[in-house]
């Protein structure tokens, strides 16, 4: 399982921006395991910081990613990439089959969330749904 102390660690390696005061959170609810990461001063009105939130599904053995954000200042300089890498990290440690997620919206580029997401190896399931599966579910 990666505790608290090892998702800290991973974002200070990984994501450049990270700070000692961002918020970082792994926390266990019931079957689930909740990954957040806020950066300092990230509100959901303002939308002025980055933002990531990941549940890990231990018997399906999945990491779902909730919602990824940078912010319109930030974006087009390589850090959605390093929090995609991050989370991508993130279930393999946690010996996930694959990620998921419901793409929306355009990246810094103009390019669309799912062509984006396409090009970093992400299969669409279904209508909305898309998946980047690890090498042994391939």
């Amino acid at each position: 399982m990666v505790t608290q102390e090892d998702f800290v660690d991973l974002l200070q390696r990984r994501f450049t921006l990270y700070q000692p005061t961002d918020t970082v959170i792994a926390l266990e609810c019931y079957e689930t395991r909740w990954y957040a990461y806020a950066s300092k001063g990230f509100t959901v009105k303002r939308k002025e910081g980055c933002y990531f939130e990941a549940s890990y599904n231990k018997a399906a053995r999945s990491l779902y990613l909730v919602t990824i954000h940078i912010p319109h200042s930030l974006r087009g300089q390589g850090y959605g990439a390093q929090l995609y890498n991050l989370v991508e990290h993130l279930a393999r440690l946690l010996n996930c089959r694959y990620i998921e997620q419901t793409p929306a919206g355009h990246t810094g580029t103009g390019e669309t969330r799912l062509d984006y997401l396409k090009r970093r190896g992400y299969h669409e399931v279904d209508g909305a749904t898309v998946r980047k599966y690890f090498k042994e579910d391939l």
